[in-house]
């Protein structure tokens, strides 16, 4: 354990050069329309996890321990997986609705990416809250890199790709094979099922979806 958590600055460390790194090749392999178009829709999707799906995750690792060591998560993750599900559904009817009136596919291109980043974001918190650091950290590094090997494999190397598709989808990709790997890591095939959704737990996550500055205003009066 303490190995571990001693393995966990130095790998973060890692991934954030990776993420330099990334930023960096997408300024010279794409035109600079398309990595400010890639810019928005990763801001995009950042933000929409922080309002949309950001409460689930704190309320998640919250309860993950407790939740964890009575059934091995199985009301937790019943009852996350349906609440990320409905949120996914959510932001692709919304994406959809915008796609089409826009015409512009790059709203549709921005759903996946949001629905494999608040996977992997979710999941990987868990994974930290119950020590399961290595998991943690070679899904990290695995999605970071991959941001970057497969932006440079789908333009075959080249510079000044007009487009942000590959750079979406090398994003898309890279978080949902990260999140596909801390579904695997923390067993949630095994044990989510939508007969073990918990309303007493959802009402228990409900709280951390007010921003926190709310509580505190309230403690004002």
């Amino acid at each position: 354990m303490t190995r571990d958590a001693m393995l966990f600055l130095p790998a973060k460390v890692v991934e954030g050069l990776l993420v330099i790194a990334c930023s960096s090749l997408y300024t010279h392999i794409f035109t600079k329309s398309a990595v400010g178009a890639f810019g928005i829709v990763n801001t995009t999707v950042q933000l929409c996890y922080l309002i949309i799906a950001g409460w689930m995750a704190n309320a998640a690792t919250r309860y993950v321990g407790e939740e964890y060591h009575k059934d091995r998560g199985s009301a937790l993750f019943s009852t996350v997986s349906t609440i990320y599900l409905l949120i996914c559904g959510a932001a692709a009817v919304f994406s959809g609705v915008a796609a089409a009136v826009t015409r512009d596919p790059i709203w549709i291109g921005g759903a996946f990416m949001f629905f494999s980043y608040t996977i992997f974001q979710i999941l990987n918190a868990a994974l930290i809250q119950l020590g399961r650091m290595r998991a943690s950290i070679v899904l990290s590094l695995v999605s970071a890199s991959c941001k970057l090997l497969i932006a440079y494999l789908i333009v075959h190397g080249s510079s000044n790709y007009p487009s942000p598709a590959p750079a979406i989808l090398a994003n898309t990709l890279s978080d949902g094979v990260a999140g596909i790997g801390a579904v695997i890591a923390l067993s949630i095939p095994a044990v989510a099922r939508l007969r073990y959704f918990s309303k007493p737990l959802l009402q228990s996550f409900l709280p951390t979806a007010c921003p926190s500055w709310a509580f505190r205003s309230r403690s004002r009066f």
